[in-house]
């Protein structure tokens, strides 16, 4: 779904949050069969986000 949302193609959606988790060395994201939610990490990160393009 993010994926179509941003117009790009799944496997590219999957190696830009590759290389975004790679950045922190921690998860932004928990995976599970249930869905995707943030980490702490991932919280922090999206809101220092948020600030910063506000």
């Amino acid at each position: 779904m993010a994926a179509r949302r941003f117009n790009v193609s799944g496997p590219a959606a999957v190696r830009a949050v590759g290389r975004l988790e790679a950045r922190p060395g921690e998860s932004l994201l928990q995976r599970s069969a249930q869905g995707v939610v943030l980490t702490r990490a991932g919280e922090a990160f999206m809101a220092d986000c948020s600030h910063n393009l506000q």
